[in-house]
């Protein structure tokens, strides 16, 4: 045993019979080392700290008997929770990088979104327009147009583009008219007619 340890004789319990007990501790008074034995239960337990005098681990042995198996096993929830936690500390640059590339590229495309969104709400048929000079027809469909942010902006997250409040329900008309990337692939008719600008 080295200088910095002692052995204390346990007292009488009331079990009727004096238990044999011996309890080491080191130069800082930590108990590091605890044996014993009373009736048919014994027991064991080793700890270690570190250098701010956190526990370290913490191994506990019982026997197998009636009266053992009544005692919880501390060391088990310690050995796991410090195994969660230092799981946890080792995945918190993962998981800022995860949130950050979230916040930068997170959130649904917009094709993904147009999806969604038409699943969930029904189309309404609108009219055809129709060339006043030869009666070319241009088919109207309700399209979503990104009336704040563009679609085209790239220094702008998903979910900031593709959300309820950035996203319009528009005839393929009013679309072309308010946006003019949308204006180049209507009827070349459509363009002067309505007086449509492009980009």
């Amino acid at each position: 045993m080295k200088k910095n340890q002692s052995q204390v004789q346990g007292k009488e319990t009331t079990l009727g019979e004096r238990p044999i007990r011996i309890y080491i501790y080191e130069a800082l008074n930590r108990l590091i080392h605890a044996t014993g034995k009373a009736k048919n239960a014994s027991y064991d337990m080793a700890m270690t700290f570190g250098r701010m005098s956190e526990p370290l681990t913490k191994v506990q042995k019982v026997d197998s008997t009636t009266t053992a198996k009544s005692y919880i096993n501390i060391s088990s929830i310690i050995s796991i929770s410090s195994k969660k936690v230092s799981s946890f500390l080792e995945s918190v640059p993962q998981q800022i990088h995860k949130a950050y590339r979230a916040i930068k590229k997170g959130g649904p495309t917009f094709a993904q979104y147009k999806r969604q969104y038409w699943r969930e709400h029904s189309k309404r048929n609108l009219p055809d327009l129709y060339s006043r000079e030869n009666g070319t027809v241009w088919r109207q469909y309700e399209e979503l147009h990104h009336r704040f942010i563009p679609q085209i902006s790239k220094w702008v997250p998903n979910w900031l583009k593709n959300n309820r409040i950035n996203l319009k329900r528009v005839s393929s008309l009013g679309h072309a008219q308010t946006d003019p990337y949308r204006a180049r692939i209507a009827p070349k008719w459509a363009k002067e007619e309505y007086n449509l600008k492009t980009k």
